[in-house]
């Protein structure tokens, strides 16, 4: 990897999105309150598309979703928006 692929703050430590965090991406997946308004839970097959389409991303545009975690208490959440959630210009 090049470019920026982790830093700290105070409270969090971030990670760029990697193949690794497939498994706790997915248990957020797995979460109906997390994902009601995020198109919903997602089985296996959806995580895995969302992580092809996320590392592919970062992969093509040096840039993509962040894998955030508390450097307290370890809890894990993920930058908003993605590739496909990107904002769209229109002429």
């Amino acid at each position: 990897m090049t470019g920026l692929d982790t830093f700290l703050t105070a409270r969090l430590a971030a990670e760029r999105l990697r193949p690794e965090h497939k498994g706790e991406i997915h248990r957020m997946h797995q979460d109906p309150v997390q994902m009601a308004t995020l198109g919903g839970v997602k089985n296996e097959a959806g995580t895995a598309a969302y992580m092809k389409l996320n590392l592919e991303h970062w992969n093509q545009h040096g840039l993509g979703i962040w894998l955030f975690r508390d450097r307290e208490d370890h809890a894990v959440s993920i930058s908003p928006g993605t590739p496909s959630g990107s904002p769209r210009w229109s002429r």
